[in-house]
């Protein structure tokens, strides 16, 4: 594979998982208790495993669970943190809690800002 044919891949995956992981944020940001999951994408099939409150970093569940992606969404204290992992690639934002009916559509979401 050519080095161009690469680098465009690398681009692609980065872009959709930042795209991902603003998606999975704008969603958590709708939730009214506090959390703490883990959303996992399993191979090339896309098996969806979610776990709670775990204890292991975000790379350790990726490598014993043989996924490809992988979500570690945090709220707490009017603040969502979430952290997405694609292969080498991670995505980090945060963003404040909006404390709406998740139920109900919004006009638009809160600023999203990298995670510090």
């Amino acid at each position: 594979m050519s080095l161009w044919i690469e680098r465009a891949a690398m681009r692609t995956r980065r872009e959709r998982l930042r795209r991902r992981t603003e998606e999975l944020l704008e969603t958590a940001q709708a939730g009214l208790e506090p959390c703490d999951l883990s959303l996992l994408v399993e191979g090339e099939g896309g098996a969806v495993f979610l776990t709670t409150a775990s204890d292991w970093s975000l790379d350790r569940l990726l490598r014993e669970r043989g996924a490809q992606a992988g979500w570690r969404i945090r709220r707490r204290g009017g603040e969502v943190r979430i952290e997405g992992r694609w292969g080498g690639d991670c995505c980090r934002l945060r963003a404040p809690a909006l404390r709406l009916n998740p139920d109900r559509p919004r006009a638009g979401s809160g600023r999203i800002l990298p995670a510090a």
